[in-house]
C-alpha cells in the first residue's frame, strides 16, 4: 500500500511539472490553469496616517476677574487663596448700600400707600352704609335732601375708588422698580464662570481693571509641545490630534491644534539643521485624570478614512493609466479595474471596484490572464482528523491531483 502511495505521489508531481513547463512554452492565446496557494481578502477598516511627537500637559487655563470702578467699592470677599470653586460660586461683591437704601425707601412708600388704600376702603364702606341707613316716611324736603346726599356719597365713593386704582398702580410701578433694583444689586455679586482653584486674591483693588482674583481651571485640557519645520508644514490649527499618556493605559484623548505659532522657540541658526516651533493641543474629552506635567504621546492626523476598503499595494497591477487586480471567483481569475483613494504606507484605499471580502491574488505577475482557471495544492494537514481517517489512499491521491478549486 505504501509503495502504491509513493508511486502515485511521484506520478502527480512529475505530471504537474511537465504540464506547467508545456503551458509556459505554448502560445499566450492558449487558456491555461495555474496553481494558486495564496490569497488575500479586501478588508474594511479605518485608515489613518499620523505624525507622532511628544507633549506635556499644561496647567489649566487661568481666568482673571478684574475691578470695575463704576460699580463702586468692594465690600465682601467670599473666598481665599487655595479655595476650590464651582461655576456660579460667589467670589466677591461690590458695595450695595445705595441700592439697599433705595429699596428701603420704596418699601416705606409702599407701606404708606397700602395704609392709605385701607383708609379709603374703610371710608367707602362707611359711605355705602350711610346710603342704606335712611328709613321711615320722609317729607318732600327730606326726600330731596336724601337724594342729594346719595348723589354726593356716590360721587365720593367713585372718587375714592379712582384714588385706590391710582395708588394700586403706583404700588405696581414701585414693585417693578424694586425688582429692577434687586437685579442691579445681584449684578454687584461677582460669580465664577469656571470650576477651578483660586490662585490669587487682591482685597485692596481700587484702580479700574486691577485684577481682584486669579482662578485656574479645575482640570487641565491643554498639551504643549514642539515640532520641527518639516513637521510644521504638514499641520494647521484645527487639525485633529489623538493623545495618550503612558501613566493612563487604554485611554485616548481627542483634541485639535489650538495654536500653532510659527515663531521659533529660539533664534534660528545656520549651525542647526532644523528650526523648532511650539504648538498647543486643546483636548475635547473629559480630563479629570490628567495633571500638570504629565508626558503625553501626540498623534496628529494627516490623512484619515473611516471604514475604507483596503488592500495591499502589492495586489495592484497597472495597464497604461488603468489599475486593476485579480479577483479569485469560482476557480477563475477575474481581471477587475479599480479606482484608488488615499495610500498610507503599503495600504491602499479602493473607492471603486471592490467590496469587503473579495478574494484577491496577493502578488500578481504578467503571466496571469483574465478568466484563467486556478487550483490550489491539496494540504492533508488542513483536513479534520475525522475526515482524514475516513479517506482511502487513492481518494487522497485524487484530491492531490485535482487540488481544491476556489
Amino acid at each position: 500500500m505504501k509503495k502504491l502511495v509513493i508511486v502515485i505521489f511521484t506520478t502527480i508531481f512529475v505530471s504537474l511539472f511537465i504540464l506547467n513547463m508545456f503551458l509556459l512554452l505554448t502560445d499566450d492565446k492558449v487558456t491555461r490553469s495555474i496553481q494558486m496557494n495564496e490569497q488575500i481578502f479586501a478588508k474594511k477598516d479605518d485608515m489613518r496616517e499620523t505624525l507622532e511627537t511628544k507633549g506635556i500637559v499644561k496647567p489649566g487655563d487661568e481666568y482673571s476677574v478684574r475691578y470695575k470702578a463704576e460699580m463702586g467699592e468692594i465690600s465682601t470677599v467670599y473666598v481665599d487663596e487655595g479655595d476650590t470653586v464651582e461655576a456660579g460660586s460667589m467670589l466677591f461683591s461690590y458695595d450695595s448700600s445705595k441700592i439697599d437704601r433705595k429699596i428701603e425707601k420704596m418699601n416705606e412708600r409702599q407701606t404708606k400707600i397700602t395704609g392709605t388704600i385701607k383708609e379709603l376702603e374703610s371710608e367707602i364702606i362707611k359711605l355705602e352704609s350711610e346710603q342704606k341707613s335712611s328709613s321711615g316716611t320722609l317729607t318732600e324736603q327730606e326726600e330731596a335732601k336724601r337724594q342729594n346726599d346719595a348723589v354726593l356719597a356716590t360721587s365720593k365713593i367713585n372718587q375714592k375708588q379712582d384714588d385706590i386704582k391710582d395708588y394700586e398702580l403706583k404700588i405696581t410701578e414701585m414693585e417693578q422698580e424694586i425688582s429692577e433694583l434687586e437685579v442691579e444689586k445681584e449684578g454687584l455679586v461677582i460669580k465664577s464662570k469656571i470650576a477651578g482653584t483660586v490662585k490669587e486674591v487682591n482685597r485692596v483693588a481700587e484702580e479700574d481693571d486691577d485684577i481682584v482674583m486669579l482662578l485656574q481651571t479645575e482640570h487641565p485640557n491643554l498639551v504643549e509641545g514642539k515640532i520641527t519645520e518639516e513637521e510644521a508644514v504638514k499641520l494647521e490649527e484645527g487639525q485633529k490630534a489623538l493623545v495618550t499618556a503612558d501613566v493612563i493605559p487604554n485611554k485616548t484623548y481627542s483634541g485639535t491644534i489650538d495654536r500653532l505659532t510659527m515663531i521659533p522657540l529660539k533664534p534660528p541658526s545656520l549651525e542647526e539643521s532644523q528650526t523648532i516651533y511650539p504648538y498647543i493641543v486643546q483636548l475635547t474629552d473629559e480630563t479629570k485624570k490628567l495633571h500638570h506635567g504629565y508626558h503625553m504621546n501626540v498623534q496628529f492626523v494627516l490623512k484619515e478614512r473611516e471604514q475604507a476598503i483596503i488592500i495591499p499595494e502589492s495586489a495592484i497591477m497597472t495597464d497604461g493609466e488603468k489599475e486593476y487586480v485579480y479577483i479569485i471567483k469560482y476557480g477563475q481569475l477575474h481581471k477587475t479595474n479599480i479606482v484608488k483613494g488615499i495610500q498610507i504606507r503599503r495600504d491602499v484605499e479602493i473607492v471603486k471596484g471592490l467590496k469587503e471580502g473579495d478574494r484577491l491574488v496577493p502578488n500578481p505577475t504578467p503571466f496571469l490572464k483574465n478568466k484563467m482557471d486556478i487550483f490550489t495544492t491539496f494540504d492533508e494537514s488542513k483536513l479534520s482528523k475525522k475526515l482524514n481517517k475516513s479517506l482511502k489512499a487513492d481518494e487522497k491521491a485524487l484530491l492531490m491531483l485535482k487540488g481544491f478549486t476556489n
